[in-house]
């Protein structure tokens, strides 16, 4: 569903409500999630997912996440991507020092997530370097 939203500053407001009984009549809950994306002409400003079961009762899935690493001047450009949803990506560099543009998020399938990496001075990463883990290798290791 996509709707073209005129936002009012410093307002709150309802833009999207539906019965979601429809959609969800004979589905499993536990593997489901909303997604909404707020986007503006040229970028996305702010996305939220929303589960429909407590965490606690979810299933997901074990993924394997792609990820390519490019170093451009000071920075490193991290791209990953799924083919199946992945639950609370976190990305560490577990012998290294360095800050994410990002971490802590959820990766829907076939979404490509881009990260920047700044690390210090003279430091040098490899993919070998950078960890990256979902919730559940978090509860298999």
């Amino acid at each position: 569903i996509q709707k073209d939203i005129l936002l009012a500053p410093n307002t709150s407001k309802i833009y999207f409500e539906t019965d979601s009984s429809a959609f969800l009549k004979d589905k499993d809950l536990s593997k489901l999630v909303f997604s909404a994306t707020l986007q503006n002409d040229t970028e996305t400003l702010a996305t939220k997912y929303f589960y429909f079961l407590p965490e606690k009762q979810l299933t997901f899935p074990a993924v394997e996440i792609s990820k390519t690493l490019v170093k451009s001047g000071g920075q490193y450009s991290i791209t990953l991507k799924s083919a199946k949803l992945a639950k609370a990506v976190f990305l560490s560099l577990p012998a290294k020092d360095g800050h994410f543009s990002d971490n802590y998020f959820d990766l829907l399938p076939g979404e490509i997530k881009a990260i920047s990496l700044n690390v210090g001075k003279g430091i040098s990463i490899s993919e070998k370097d950078l960890e990256v883990i979902t919730l559940v290798d978090s509860y298999q290791k």
